[in-house]
């Protein structure tokens, strides 16, 4: 029914989570992260059960953090604001484990390729006086490659809908250097991640004639 057909669809995701810490009446810290991903794919079924694709597109992030000790007269405050945009490029596949008629499981591998502008605000005041108040912009660079498992659901004969369910992932990070602000590092990350505050859905529409 799928071999050979091309199809073309979406996934979106919403990052919205809050962490606040406190140690005594004066002491105060709170994390605050929200975002949204929104990638485009296109491909084609080499098999019934094997959708290969390309893929492209944006993720947009904030992360706010503020801190606080001590009583008014001798109190110290730092705040951080940091807005990161990812545009990335690559491509994957996707195996489809039949369930039932219209619900099963799959199994998607993807690699991309990604750049990222981070611009980077940071206040800290000391005994009500500002000691520093800097803004900072700078590229990172990286590469992640990460398996998927996920639940898909037949609406009609040319729509599906997807649900991530989780996130093996192995990421390689360049950090080009930039005078007075950051150096040139590279770092490697492998894990998995099951976060219930990570909101993520997606579509694909086959084109071409039904069967």
């Amino acid at each position: 029914m799928y071999k050979g057909r091309w199809a073309v669809g979406g996934e979106f995701s919403f990052l919205n989570s809050r962490n606040d810490q406190s140690s005594g009446s004066n002491n105060f810290s709170e994390e605050l992260n929200t975002g949204f991903s929104f990638r485009l794919n296109g491909g084609q079924f080499v098999s019934q059960k094997l959708y290969t694709y390309g893929v492209a597109g944006i993720t947009y992030s904030t992360l706010q953090r503020n801190y606080e000790m001590g009583t008014s007269g001798a109190k110290e405050i730092r705040k951080t604001l940091a807005n990161a945009t990812t545009i990335g490029i690559g491509g994957g596949t996707r195996w489809y484990i039949k369930g039932t008629e219209r619900v099963g499981f799959f199994l998607q591998g993807q690699a991309v390729f990604s750049g990222t502008n981070v611009r980077r605000e940071e206040f800290y005041s000391e005994n009500d006086t500002v000691q520093s108040d800097a803004k900072v912009k700078y590229p990172f660079y990286s590469l992640d490659i990460n398996i998927k498992p996920g639940v898909y659901l037949i609406v009609s004969k040319r729509w599906q809908l997807t649900f991530n369910l989780g996130n093996l992932y192995f990421t390689q990070t360049w950090q080009p250097e930039k005078t007075g602000v950051v150096g040139r590092s590279s770092n490697s990350t492998f894990g998995m991640d099951v976060n219930l505050f990570d909101f993520r859905v997606g579509a694909l529409y086959l084109l071409g004639k039904n069967e």
